[in-house]
């Protein structure tokens, strides 16, 4: 247990409603930035602003032959309308954070403040990562490890809140967490005209629904099906009027994998679907294929240690091996890109609490007594890299 362990968890709590009622998007995570740096102030912490843009790396202790560790912390929101009646419900419309960003945002900061009013002893130096521009387009953690303050860090290490799993417990997978995700545009040009002569036109929505189920059938046909892959058709749209036909249709999608040979192959693959349809039919098109964030490979030796961690924190009952791999995306995966790492699974779910909808849901909330845990981990992480 903690020193004052009450005092730090009270802390932890406030931090992250005040990061709730605030959300902010992106990179535009000003008021965001200054409330931490505000904070940091308060305990006289170093740290620099405008790294990848708009995230903020406090930095205690000094560089030693032990390890450096960074602590990476997402803390933007996402666009998406609060339905929680709390007290502490978001107060800027259309924004909420709903994926647990204020969690980890709070567990970090607390972290901090514990270290420095405790005045825990450092053999070696932190790096505390509050990053903005996790929830895409493009990423914010990829920005911060081309910065030259991550160059030394040794180990980078990570929560991310699970509502799949019950309050209290903690799960770790060894090797690959989140898979690579990739999206892609695909314009289909036709020739419009009248609907009761077809046959004077070059019919785009045909096009597309040959290239959708042909897209869509890859999988069970064309790739290996040992291997991990989704490949998901999420917008298709074309025309305006019930009687013509339009002049062109489009189809919007995702892929995500674990393997770069199936992720090229994939990509391959669409194009040639995609040529092919089109020239059957006489028609044109564009592709925009775009790589996005590479999957997140966590580190064994590192996943080891915070097994052991884990369990010397909250006993052998309460931590979960995870066997499965998850389809979704975090851009932590640049920073295990880039050295050693590894990110651990928070349990917030408390059906008593109501906590129990799922990430990116209008609903979601977290157990806030969980907090305390984490810090707890992240300390003894520390301290036996520290030894």
């Amino acid at each position: 247990m903690l020193e004052n362990q009450k005092k730090y968890q009270e802390y932890a709590v406030w931090v992250r409603r005040q990061l709730h009622m605030y959300p902010e998007i992106g990179y535009e995570i000003d008021n965001t930035v200054k409330f931490i740096s505000g904070e940091l102030d308060k305990l006289g912490v170093k740290y620099y602003t405008g790294i990848g843009k708009s995230s903020i790396v406090a930095i205690l202790g000094e560089k030693t032959k032990k390890p450096t560790i960074g602590f990476r912390a997402d803390v933007d929101a996402l666009e998406i309308e609060e339905k929680n009646q709390i007290e502490y419900r978001s107060k800027i419309k259309g924004r909420m954070h709903a994926c647990g960003h204020d969690v980890h945002g709070a567990i970090l900061l607390t972290l901090i403040k514990y270290l420095v009013e405790e005045k825990v002893e450092l053999k070696g130096q932190l790096k505390f990562i509050f990053q903005a521009a996790e929830e895409g387009p493009t990423s914010g953690g990829e920005l911060v490890c081309q910065d030259k303050l991550m160059d030394d860090v040794d180990v980078f290490l990570a929560f991310h809140v699970d509502p799949s799993i019950a309050a209290g417990k903690i799960g770790i997978k060894f090797g690959e967490f989140n898979a690579s995700c990739d999206d892609f545009t695909i314009k289909l040009i036709g020739k419009s005209g009248h609907a009761a002569y077809p046959h004077l036109s070059i019919d785009p929505i045909q096009m597309a629904v040959e290239v959708y189920q042909l897209i869509q059938n890859m999988k069970n046909r064309q790739l290996d099906q040992t291997q991990k892959a989704v490949i998901s058709i999420c917008v298709m749209e074309a025309g305006k009027a019930f009687n013509i036909i339009p002049d062109y249709a489009y189809l919007k999608g995702t892929v995500r994998t674990y393997n770069k040979e199936i992720k090229k192959k994939i990509k391959k693959q669409i194009e040639e679907i995609v040529r092919n349809v089109v020239n059957l039919h006489r028609g044109d098109y564009e592709l925009e294929y775009r790589d996005g964030v590479i999957p997140t490979i966590n580190t064994p030796e590192v996943c080891e240690v915070l097994k052991q961690v884990v369990v010397d924190t909250i006993g052998i009952d309460n931590y979960i091996e995870l066997d499965t791999v998850s389809m979704g995306v975090d851009d932590f995966a640049y920073y295990v890109d880039k050295a050693k790492g590894a990110m651990m699974s928070l349990g917030v779910r408390n059906e008593e609490k109501d906590c129990i909808y799922p990430l990116h849901n209008s609903r979601f909330n977290v157990d806030e007594d969980v907090f305390i845990i984490g810090v707890e981990v992240y300390l003894k992480a520390i301290l036996q890299y520290m030894k």
